[in-house]
């Protein structure tokens, strides 16, 4: 869950609104601030309820919504972006207190720390792993798609056929005097 956020949200800000890294992170505060806050109020929830279950689910549908907004972002909506940050950081509170609060509810009290550790180096072996796999299928994706859309739009903006590799690598490059 989290890769999903913490890899696509650093590259669309630094892509379409800010390239000073302080600003950068900045506009990822958002998350992580209704994240912290969101965890006390799961917490709260879950133990006036006397389930996990519904705040669970609720956190989750709240995580969703956001990141479906964050995938709906244009160039233009810089405020969106912070507001989704933020939505999906309110969403992500629910699992990270609650998904550990049902695993030490549910163990006899001798293995609480032995499964407590379990959960979370589950959790740091499967951000490792799917980190590795959403970025390599990110690039590979770039490669194919960039050239392409980049060479329509060049073309269609009135670029000579017989300039668009060159114009392609030296954008490739950031190769500002070629372009």
């Amino acid at each position: 869950m989290l890769f999903s956020y913490s890899l696509f949200y650093p590259v669309m800000t630094s892509s379409l609104f800010e390239k000073d890294p302080l600003k950068q992170v900045a506009r990822q505060q958002p998350y992580w601030i209704a994240c912290a806050l969101s965890t006390i109020i799961y917490g709260y929830v879950s133990m006036k309820l006397r389930t996990i279950r519904l705040p669970l689910f609720v956190g989750f549908l709240i995580y969703t919504a956001g990141i479906v907004g964050l995938v709906t972002i244009e160039p233009y909506d810089s405020t969106n972006a912070v507001i989704f940050a933020g939505l999906a950081g309110l969403g992500f509170g629910a699992p990270l207190i609650l998904i550990v609060a049902g695993v030490q509810l549910s163990t006899p009290d001798h293995l609480i720390a032995t499964a407590t550790a379990a959960t979370t180096s589950a959790r740091a072996i499967a951000v490792t792993t799917f980190t590795a796999i959403y970025s390599a299928s990110l690039s590979t994706r770039l490669e194919s798609y960039i050239p392409s859309y980049v060479a329509k739009a060049a073309l269609s903006a009135g670029l000579p056929k017989s300039s668009l590799v060159a114009f392609i690598k030296a954008l490739t490059a950031h190769d500002m005097s070629a372009l």
